[in-house]
Protein backbone atom coordinates (compact mmCIF):
# COMPACT_ATOMS: atom_id res chain seq x y z
CA UNK A 1 0.00 0.00 0.00
CA UNK A 2 0.94 3.33 -0.65
CA UNK A 3 -0.26 7.23 0.55
CA UNK A 4 -0.44 9.80 -1.69
CA UNK A 5 -2.37 13.14 -1.00
CA UNK A 6 -3.46 11.39 1.78
CA UNK A 7 -5.39 8.61 0.10
CA UNK A 8 -4.47 5.03 0.29
CA UNK A 9 -3.83 3.00 -2.95
CA UNK A 10 -2.69 -0.57 -3.62
CA UNK A 11 0.04 -0.69 -6.09
CA UNK A 12 1.11 -3.61 -8.03
CA UNK A 13 4.28 -4.28 -9.77
CA UNK A 14 5.22 -6.76 -12.69
CA UNK A 15 7.82 -8.29 -14.84
CA UNK A 16 7.40 -7.84 -18.37
CA UNK A 17 9.79 -10.59 -19.86
CA UNK A 18 9.06 -9.82 -23.83
CA UNK A 19 11.60 -11.83 -25.64
CA UNK A 20 11.67 -10.63 -29.22
CA UNK A 21 8.60 -8.37 -30.09
CA UNK A 22 8.46 -6.63 -33.65
CA UNK A 23 9.66 -3.68 -33.22
CA UNK A 24 11.87 -1.15 -34.64
CA UNK A 25 13.86 -0.12 -31.35
CA UNK A 26 17.33 -1.99 -33.48
CA UNK A 27 17.08 1.52 -35.37
CA UNK A 28 16.98 3.32 -31.99
CA UNK A 29 21.00 4.39 -33.02
CA UNK A 30 20.03 6.08 -35.79
CA UNK A 31 18.30 9.16 -33.96
CA UNK A 32 21.38 9.51 -31.11
CA UNK A 33 22.75 12.44 -31.39
CA UNK A 34 25.77 13.16 -33.05
CA UNK A 35 27.69 14.26 -29.99
CA UNK A 36 26.95 10.69 -28.09
CA UNK A 37 27.78 8.74 -31.05
CA UNK A 38 31.59 7.31 -31.78
CA UNK A 39 33.17 5.48 -34.26
CA UNK A 40 32.61 1.64 -33.97
CA UNK A 41 28.52 3.13 -33.64
CA UNK A 42 28.86 4.00 -37.61
CA UNK A 43 31.04 0.99 -38.55
CA UNK A 44 28.96 -1.41 -36.69
CA UNK A 45 25.59 0.12 -36.58
CA UNK A 46 24.40 -1.15 -40.26
CA UNK A 47 25.50 -5.22 -39.15
CA UNK A 48 24.00 -4.79 -35.71
CA UNK A 49 20.65 -3.26 -37.36
CA UNK A 50 20.42 -6.26 -39.67
CA UNK A 51 21.18 -9.03 -37.59
CA UNK A 52 18.66 -7.02 -34.68
CA UNK A 53 15.94 -6.56 -37.48
CA UNK A 54 16.28 -10.38 -38.01
CA UNK A 55 15.61 -11.30 -34.88
CA UNK A 56 13.08 -9.36 -34.89
CA UNK A 57 10.87 -10.21 -37.34
CA UNK A 58 10.83 -13.60 -35.34
CA UNK A 59 9.11 -11.98 -32.68
CA UNK A 60 5.53 -11.49 -31.87
CA UNK A 61 3.35 -8.29 -33.05
CA UNK A 62 3.60 -5.57 -30.98
CA UNK A 63 -0.61 -5.30 -30.67
CA UNK A 64 -0.62 -8.89 -29.83
CA UNK A 65 2.39 -7.92 -27.04
CA UNK A 66 -0.03 -5.18 -25.56
CA UNK A 67 -3.14 -7.20 -25.14
CA UNK A 68 -1.06 -10.00 -23.43
CA UNK A 69 0.25 -7.38 -20.46
CA UNK A 70 -2.79 -6.54 -20.35
CA UNK A 71 -4.58 -10.15 -19.85
CA UNK A 72 -1.69 -10.47 -17.47
CA UNK A 73 -2.37 -7.94 -15.48
CA UNK A 74 -5.74 -8.57 -15.51
CA UNK A 75 -4.55 -11.67 -13.83
CA UNK A 76 -1.98 -10.37 -11.32
CA UNK A 77 0.96 -12.07 -12.56
CA UNK A 78 4.07 -11.50 -11.33
CA UNK A 79 6.12 -12.62 -14.27
CA UNK A 80 4.75 -11.54 -17.43
CA UNK A 81 5.85 -13.81 -20.84
CA UNK A 82 5.37 -12.29 -23.99
CA UNK A 83 6.39 -14.80 -26.08
CA UNK A 84 5.92 -18.68 -25.44
CA UNK A 85 9.09 -19.42 -27.27
CA UNK A 86 11.08 -17.89 -24.49
CA UNK A 87 10.62 -21.01 -21.96
CA UNK A 88 13.77 -22.80 -22.74
CA UNK A 89 15.81 -20.07 -22.11
CA UNK A 90 14.24 -19.18 -18.67
CA UNK A 91 14.35 -22.62 -17.48
CA UNK A 92 18.12 -22.65 -18.59
CA UNK A 93 19.13 -19.20 -16.51
CA UNK A 94 16.42 -20.87 -13.69
CA UNK A 95 19.29 -23.96 -13.76
CA UNK A 96 22.45 -21.58 -13.23
CA UNK A 97 20.70 -19.51 -10.26
CA UNK A 98 19.83 -22.98 -8.81
CA UNK A 99 23.21 -24.73 -9.31
CA UNK A 100 24.89 -20.92 -7.54
CA UNK A 101 22.09 -21.98 -4.65
CA UNK A 102 23.75 -25.28 -4.35
CA UNK A 103 26.88 -23.85 -4.33
CA UNK A 104 26.33 -21.39 -1.53
CA UNK A 105 24.66 -24.22 0.70
CA UNK A 106 27.95 -26.30 0.63
CA UNK A 107 30.31 -23.08 1.03
CA UNK A 108 32.71 -23.56 3.79
CA UNK A 109 32.34 -20.14 4.65
CA UNK A 110 29.06 -19.95 5.66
Amino acid sequence: MSQFAGKTAEISVSILCSAFVQTRIHDSHRDRPSQYQSDADSTTSESRSSKKAKEMERGIEVSIAGKRVVEALNYGELYIFAHPNYRPVIQQRSGVIDAAFERVTQSPLL
